[in-house]
């Protein structure tokens, strides 16, 4: 199919973008183009000020929090381990509150811009000597389409004790990917403790407290902006963005062997609920 002279210039233009860079995105498109619609997009915190692109970069992180919040890896537990030779399997889904009317959101969705989030939750972990336990978790929010795996070590300082409390720590590590206009790389710490408490021999009930601290990352993407009035696309850079969260951690495990149902809740940079069905054996 033949084109015209400014669109040669165009497709020139997007070619030296992409070769020049990993990570590109663009921004808007000219009228008569087409894309994929994305669930959410950095276009509505960019504005043109002079001659240059501006990020409200307060606006896009209080954004970004709320998404890595929501899709944070969840604890489920009291900080006992299942044991060198267990295993802890769990499904579920999470509930977090957000603004849909806020700036923010509306500036990522418009009018799509939901009133929470519900990841749906998959988390597996594997015991292993010396109080230590290897797992993993996904995260799936269809609101966003955007999935966030993580992979986590923890450690039982205590476990089981007669007179102390379960105390447990987790370090973990994970990305939010599956858009094209922002990844977020991000690394957790937590403290927990807690306690199973048994109940006539039939089942334990165990509930727990702690703090959760998480540090993201996005990464740096070059970018090609239209305003619309131009065949060449602007070409700028979208810094990374440095978030932190911090959040209170409280929860409650029910479990009777295989079974277990953990209810957990997180207070802080944001706030929301998981609700998890688990075997561990």
């Amino acid at each position: 199919m033949a084109h015209s002279h400014s669109e040669r210039r165009l497709l020139r233009a997007l070619k030296r973008t992409a070769a020049g860079v990993t990570c590109s995105t663009i921004l808007a498109l000219p009228a008569g183009g087409s894309a994929k619609a994305e669930p959410f997009s950095v276009r509505g915190f960019v504005t043109r000020e002079a001659g240059v692109f501006v990020l409200d970069e307060p606006l896009y992180d209080g954004f970004l929090e709320d998404v890595l919040g929501a899709l944070r890896p969840r604890f489920g537990g009291t900080g006992r381990t299942s044991g060198a030779s267990g295993m802890d399997l769990s499904i579920g889904f999470g509930w977090t509150a957000v603004t849909a009317s806020s700036t923010a959101w509306q500036a990522a969705m418009g009018d799509a811009a939901p009133d929470s989030v519900t990841p749906l939750l998959v988390a597996a972990r594997k015991g292993l000597p010396g109080g230590f336990e290897l797992g993993v978790q996904l995260a799936y929010a269809s609101e966003l389409d955007v999935v966030s795996p993580s992979l986590e070590l923890r450690w039982a300082i205590v476990e089981g004790h007669r007179v102390f409390p379960d105390i447990g720590m987790r370090l973990d590590a994970g990305a939010v990917m599956g858009n094209p206009e922002a990844t977020i790389l991000h690394a957790g710490f937590d403290v927990i403790i807690g306690r199973s408490i048994p109940v006539q021999g039939l089942f334990t009930v165990g509930p727990y407290g702690g703090y959760a601290f998480r540090y993201g990352r996005t990464l740096e993407r070059q970018v090609a902006a239209f305003d619309g009035a131009e065949a060449e696309p602007f070409q700028t850079v979208l810094p990374g963005q440095n978030l932190f969260l911090h959040h209170a951690v409280t929860g409650l495990r029910f479990e009777s062997r295989p079974l277990a149902i953990n209810l957990e809740a997180h207070l802080g940079t944001t706030q929301g609920l998981s609700l998890s069905l688990g075997s561990r054996f």
